[in-house]
């Protein structure tokens, strides 16, 4: 039997997956992880979108030397070039301290 409703409208819509945030986990002593929270974004019309949490990708940092494709953020296409998970890990590691050195916060 069909659920009454409110209103119902058919939208021919688009539908984007993107990644909300990212946790970077370094336990002392133990393997770096990266996760990524995915959400869905649908595009409603009239500047009104859309999002729910979609799912989590989680990956050790077990091999430094484990290569992947750069992707243009703006079109999601291969720029031609590799990089590393060692290399995303100094990045990440070297931005956090980056930030340190220009803040206020007291060392812990």
């Amino acid at each position: 039997m069909p659920q009454p409703t409110l209103d119902s409208t058919t939208l021919n819509t688009t539908r984007t997956l993107r990644c909300g945030y990212v946790e970077c986990h370094n336990p002392e002593g133990g393997i770096p992880s990266i996760t990524y929270h995915l959400s869905e974004v649908v595009d409603l019309g009239g500047g009104r979108k859309a999002s729910t949490p979609f799912g989590r990708l989680a990956a050790e940092m077990t091999d430094p030397t484990a290569e992947f494709a750069l992707l243009d953020p703006a079109t999601g296409q291969p720029t031609g070039q590799n990089a590393t998970t060692g290399a995303l890990f100094a990045l990440l590691f070297s931005h956090a301290f980056h930030l340190h050195a220009n803040s206020e916060m007291l060392p812990a």
